[in-house]
């Protein structure tokens, strides 16, 4: 082989190895991802999901996936159609709903070819009652509370309605179109926040931002979900910021909140409450200074969350003026507090709103009282 057949040869392999190296290499952090590309399609996304549902649900009870495709189109008007797989997710709506909770999973090497970050895994919340009307409800309620959460916070997570026609594959079930919503993957959560999520099972309190917990812990009495726990880190995604010390936590999963108030939502007896829109704070222990700029942090924001319910059109008047009304009774609460002397907050409130009395008069007995 002459010099210049063996130097073209050499120059090939290397631009042919880079440009291999290129297309399969991850992007970076600031590569728009598939929830990016879903989000921006309008306010409310149609897709089209196909899989074998009714082999899906009649097994819903037992981890599986199955072979889907995923059809919308995009924000210029241009239709995909991507080949993904669906996985059964969660607990118990598996165990109780008429349609399970969905996972969706796409291939990282078709999301590369369409120059979409790697972030491949897209939690589906799907509805859970058969009731057309009230499962529909239901899902939207949910979706205004992670709305009204990252009207609060940008240490949330993300979420984007869709309204999916269901096909059944196996020819077995009907065409079923119902609203449903897709949530940030916790990882592109967690680098869009510029750190990484920690797996903080049992988080130290020194770990955790204080004023941080205190601000979440708030919104969850603020909309009245006791269906999570610090210790544990049920519900609860930590995210450690590059060069940072202490934990951030992200809040998701409101369905048993007393703001959505499902029919399927069970008050939680660990701390004797006799309703699902019964209030206790779940927070740690904290000195009346952080928990003040907490209550602060939501007193503010409570035009900004009317809005964000009011101006959704998707939900009945007489709904809207429901959620509006719970949230307002958590606002009445904290005032009346207040009159009596808004000490002792970590104290009061966590005793839970089922057995909160308030005297109006601080250090007076025998006064009038407020609460349940």
């Amino acid at each position: 082989m002459t010099t210049r057949k063996l130097l073209f040869l050499c120059t090939w392999l290397i631009a042919s190895h880079a440009a291999f190296a290129n297309s399969s290499a991850p992007p970076d952090a600031s590569t728009k991802t598939v929830f990016d590309w879903m989000s921006t399609a309008g306010d409310v996304l149609e897709v089209t999901l196909e899989s074998d549902w009714s082999n899906l649900i009649e097994n819903r009870k037992v981890e599986m996936s199955s072979p889907a495709s995923l059809t919308f189109e995009d924000a210029t008007g241009t239709s995909h159609k991507l080949e993904i797989n669906v996985a059964l997710r969660g607990k118990f709506r598996r165990r109780v709903c008429a349609f399970p909770p969905i996972k969706l999973k796409f291939s990282k090497k078709d999301l590369r070819k369409r120059g979409l970050g790697d972030h491949n895994d897209i939690k589906l919340v799907t509805h859970c009652l058969g009731d057309k009307k009230a499962g529909n409800e239901n899902v939207l309620k949910e979706y205004l509370t992670y709305k009204m959460y990252n009207e609060l916070t940008p240490n949330s997570l993300r979420v984007k309605l869709i309204k999916i026609t269901y096909v059944d594959t196996a020819k077995k079930l009907p065409k079923t179109k119902r609203y449903a919503f897709i949530i940030e993957d916790t990882d592109e959560m967690a680098e869009r926040l510029g750190g990484t999520e920690c797996d903080c099972m049992y988080p130290d309190v020194a770990k955790v931002n204080e004023q941080m917990i205190a601000k979440m812990s708030m919104f969850q009495y603020l909309v009245g979900n006791e269906d999570w726990n610090l210790p544990m880190g049920r519900n609860l995604k930590y995210v450690i910021r590059t060069g940072g010390q202490h934990a951030i936590p992200v809040a998701y999963d409101f369905d048993f909140s007393g703001l959505v108030n499902t029919s399927y939502a069970l008050p939680n007896v660990d701390y004797k409450l006799g309703s699902i829109q019964d209030r206790i704070y779940l927070g740690h222990p904290a000195s009346d200074e952080i928990m003040e700029k907490a209550i602060k942090d939501i007193q503010v924001k409570r035009t900004d969350f009317i809005n964000v319910i009011e101006s959704f059109e998707l939900l009945s008047g007489k709904t809207k003026k429901e959620m509006i009304a719970y949230m307002d009774s958590c606002y009445e609460l904290i005032g009346e507090l207040e009159k009596a002397g808004g000490k002792q907050w970590y104290a009061t409130l966590s005793k839970g709103s089922n057995v909160l009395t308030i005297p109006l008069v601080p250090s007076t007995a025998g006064g009038k009282a407020f609460g349940k």
